[in-house]
């Protein structure tokens, strides 16, 4: 999704999804911490990610802005 987060939005990866992350790009193993004996990893979502409530309320708004911006383009 192309819709920038208003929030200050936390997502908690756990388990072999921290793994993954860290594979995909390395810099994220230094925040790595362990609770409870599993692998924790904290990132904050600079975009809408599908399944977060606000996710939609920000599609929806980039979406009907942009049709809202072609119609007025094209009127000029």
């Amino acid at each position: 999704m192309k819709a920038d987060m208003n929030d200050y939005t936390l997502l908690k990866f756990t388990g072999d999804s921290v793994d993954i992350m860290c594979k995909m790009n390395p810099k994220y193993e230094e925040y790595v911490i362990m609770e409870s004996g599993r692998k924790v990893l904290y990132v904050q979502l600079l975009k809408a990610l599908y399944g977060c409530v606000a996710s939609a309320l920000l599609w929806y708004e980039l979406f009907s802005g942009n049709l809202k911006d072609g119609i007025r383009n094209q009127s000029l």
